[in-house]
């Protein structure tokens, strides 16, 4: 009986070839915008979750009063780390990082990398995977220094950079860095971006590392805590106060105070918590921050895509329900109940709607460079990579098979051949 279905259902989506093409390539396009622009959202949302201790680790932001208003950094003074563990034992870990672009020579080749000085504790608190070398020691020593596997690809090649050297350029320190190990390249929804990653501090760079610097309304540290389980941040925040009193004085703190920030909230919830609209280490080849509403804006408009394809292939497909009232008619003429013919209609437009899907995927991995590089971002449909679409898909394309396949299936098969109006359809006079 399926063969027999599937036979018809063929025939006839060849027999009408040009309402065929009009009703699959709108559903198609359609399906392939909403399917782009939900593969975006997803990678927004899924910003940082690749990190596993993410729960726990917290930003520290610096705000700045003047009179009614407020200015939030995320600069903050280089001894604030130390002093947090010091002083506070909720900090399972306090870490300091610094970014920025700079060139390295490698023999007589000089190439640009986006650089990171930070804590060696900096391996504990995120999660950066190491292909090569120890995440125990990489750190540990003077000098020392990891690379990104592109990074480490671009300047070596196929030879092994561990255990080579590169120097810093320019007329800063020309600071030699002995590879250590190489770590995966962080994912585009990260906040870490980065090729080269080491604990050592160049001189010129040394005060700003170290020192609280309370008269300066320049802080050049971004200052990341680590809590402990169950540590409480709202009484962290409050300890932060304390600190702030504590090393900088009672001046400083009047006008100023430290606010804890999510690492789950620092990508899309940075302007609506904190006014932080414009990264100021997009210079170093960070991202730059999202929106949450933009996200919610988004998923709407790509709803709105998804039900205009989707009443679209109801509207072709009812709208044809009358070249097909003969053989409606001829069929429960000769014993068809109502329930086959619901089943074959059913069965055509699931055809039409999986043939449709078909060519929305292929649309996507066609489009899917161009938008990458539009939107800065690396999506796939590699199911080792996302298998996500691969899991919500098909159940997303039975949705749609159902609701535009149920309306046409029951329209078609409700035509009566013993009524009068249908008789002028089949038999005019």
């Amino acid at each position: 009986m399926l063969k027999n279905y599937l036979t018809i259902a063929i025939r006839i989506l060849f027999r009408y070839k040009g309402y065929s093409l009009i009703n699959i390539s709108g559903l198609a396009i359609g399906m392939a915008c909403a399917a782009l622009i939900l593969l975006y959202v997803q990678d927004e949302l899924n910003f940082d979750t690749h990190h596993i201790k993410r729960d726990r680790i917290y930003r520290v932001l610096r705000e700045l009063k003047s009179g009614d208003n407020s200015i939030f950094s995320y600069r903050t003074s280089g001894a604030l780390a130390p002093a947090i563990l010091q002083d506070i034992p909720a900090a399972e870990q306090a870490i300091r990082t610094f970014w920025f672009k700079t060139f390295v020579r490698y023999e007589d080749t000089l190439f640009d990398l986006q650089y990171c000085v930070a804590d060696p504790e900096i391996l504990n608190v995120f999660t950066i995977p190491f292909l090569k070398g120890d995440p125990a020691t990489a750190l540990q020593g003077a000098g020392t220094a990891v690379l990104t596997a592109s990074a480490a690809a671009r300047i070596f090649g196929r030879v092994d950079p561990i255990g080579k050297q590169l120097q810093i350029d320019g007329d800063r320190d020309g600071t030699i860095y002995t590879i250590t190990g190489i770590i995966s390249d962080p994912p585009t929804n990260s906040s870490l971006h980065f090729e080269l990653l080491t604990a050592h501090v160049i001189p010129y760079f040394f005060i700003y590392w170290t020192e609280w610097r309370p008269m300066s309304q320049y802080r050049a540290i971004e200052t990341y805590i680590l809590l402990r389980e169950k540590a409480d941040p709202v009484a962290f925040q409050m300890q932060l106060a304390e600190t702030m009193k504590r090393y900088m004085g009672d001046t400083v703190a009047e006008n100023n105070a430290y606010h804890l920030q999510a690492m789950n909230r620092m990508h899309l919830y940075s302007a609506q918590d904190f006014g932080l609209r414009d990264h100021l280490s997009q210079d170093a080849g960070r991202p730059a921050y999202g929106d949450i509403n933009q996200i919610y804006l988004l998923s709407i408009i790509a709803l709105i895509v998804l039900v205009i394809a989707c009443v679209n292939f109801i509207n072709l497909t009812t709208s044809r329900a009358i070249s097909r009232a003969t053989e409606v008619g001829v069929r429960k003429v000769v014993g068809a109940h109502r329930g086959l013919l619901i089943f074959q209609f059913f069965f055509e437009i699931m055809l039409l709607t999986l043939v449709g899907s078909i060519i929305a995927l292929a649309l996507i991995e066609l489009i899917l460079p161009g938008f990458n590089a539009f939107v800065a971002k690396d999506l796939t449909l590699n199911p080792q990579r996302n298998p996500i679409p691969y899991v919500i898909g098909p159940v997303v394309v039975l949705i749609i098979g159902i609701v535009a396949g149920g309306i046409p299936a029951f329209y078609l098969s409700s035509f009566q051949p013993q009524r009068r109006g249908f008789r002028r359809i089949v038999l005019p006079l």
